[in-house]
């Protein structure tokens, strides 16, 4: 039951993040945003939500296909590596800018007539979404138990984003006067960071198993 909840809730960021690049390609405000007039998902945002649920598919999948832990491992990896990426240029000298990858033309002005980067506090919340995914599979305890808590945090702090909104408060949904995380990617973490805590006891019984 665990299994599959999570999977299913996998699924469904799986599909919030492709209307996303749908709503990108095809210019449909109300898919990259979901409220109009709130700022939209970055569409690099969404394909790291791809990837992130498309690791915790390999972590369920491993029982039939045990070859899946590294590439579940990998894709983990690849979600922390690219927000971190993508925030750096608030804290080094060079802006590598993953986050301009897609659609560089339409996020140039799709913030009020400013670029629509990844947001710090959403870059942030993938280093602590990618490490949990990472050590889910975990056979130690302790790994295994430091992942629970950055998935936790990761759900925590969108949480805090989601009633910003519901108060308008721009303090919980935006870092200093920086871009602020949208509403449906502080969704999509939640759903992520649920699917995580729940998919974690059977992800525990197949490496005990296997």
């Amino acid at each position: 039951r665990s299994r599959e909840l999570s999977a299913a809730a996998a699924l469904v960021v799986m599909l919030l993040a492709a209307s996303v690049l749908i709503g990108w390609r095809a210019g449909i405000a109300v898919l990259t945003s979901a409220v109009p007039g709130l700022v939209p998902m970055n569409p690099v945002t969404a394909l790291n939500f791809l990837l992130a649920a498309l690791s915790l598919q390999c972590f369920h999948a491993r029982r039939r296909r045990p070859g899946l832990l590294l590439p579940g491992r990998l894709l983990a990896f690849a979600v922390a590596l690219v927000a971190g990426l993508a925030v750096s240029r608030l804290i080094t000298p060079w802006d590598l800018g993953p986050d301009r990858l897609l659609f560089p033309s339409r996020i140039a002005h799709a913030v009020a007539g400013f670029p629509n980067r990844m947001a710090p506090n959403t870059a942030a919340s993938f280093v602590l979404l990618g490490l949990a995914l990472f050590l889910l599979p975990s056979v130690r305890a302790g790994w295994r138990r430091t992942g629970r808590v950055a998935a936790a945090l990761s759900g925590l702090a969108a949480c805090v984003v989601v009633l910003g909104y519901i108060y308008g408060s721009r303090s919980l949904y935006a870092v200093g006067g920086l871009i602020p995380m949208a509403i449906n990617t502080a969704g999509a973490f939640v759903i992520m960071s649920a699917a995580t805590q729940i998919g974690r006891a059977s992800c525990r019984e197949k490496c005990r198993s296997g």
